[in-house]
This record gives structure tokens, C-alpha cells and sequence, in this order.
């Protein structure tokens, strides 16, 4: 999973409801270890991103 790939992911759905269990089964990978991933790619947590 690269950064820009995961970012541009969320963004393109930004007006739709987007879940954990939707980007992880996007990339194929266990949720849990998704979320993982987001922070140590991205630097930020799911759940601290500003998606609106």
C-alpha cells in the first residue's frame, strides 16, 4: 500500500460513506491491519483524518 494510493482512495470517495471494512477488503488485507498500515504510511490515525 503506498501513501498516495490509500489517500487517494479516501479522497475519490469523499462524499460516500467510506468504513474500515471497505478500504481493507479494497486492498484485499484484515482490517486490523489495515488500520495499521494507514498510520505508519500516513503518520495519522483512521480516525484523526478530516474527511469532510
Amino acid at each position: 500500500m503506498s501513501r498516495s494510493n490509500c489517500i487517494s482512495d479516501c479522497t475519490r470517495n469523499i462524499h460516500e460513506e467510506i468504513t474500515l471494512q471497505m478500504m481493507s477488503d479494497n486492498f484485499s488485507i484484515n482490517p486490523t491491519y489495515f488500520s495499521r498500515l494507514f498510520k505508519t504510511v500516513t503518520g495519522q490515525g483512521l480516525s484523526s483524518m478530516s474527511w469532510a
